[in-house]
């Protein structure tokens, strides 16, 4: 990572006057915070026991129905490609 000079070393005077004339919140602006979706990878073959358990019954189903299933049944987002 590359740092600025002024900014990488001991703060000086105008550093911290800078710093100082922006304050850490903005008054009557609130911070959203951002929910994400989880990222952890499945293990080996969680999706295709999911897809499995989803067809057990022997009732044709389209990708998309298959897919949606599988998400409720893990319940987070797949892909299906």
């Amino acid at each position: 990572m590359r740092l600025v000079g002024q900014l990488s070393n001991q703060l000086n005077k105008s550093t911290v006057t800078t710093l100082d004339a922006y304050p850490a919140s903005i008054p009557g602006v609130e911070r959203r915070i951002i929910a994400h979706p989880r990222t952890e990878r499945l293990g080996n073959g969680i999706v295709q026991r999911a897809v499995i358990a989803v067809l057990v019954d022997g009732r044709p189903r389209s990708v998309r129905k298959v897919a949606a299933a599988v998400q409720e049944l893990l319940d987070r987002p797949i892909s299906i490609h």
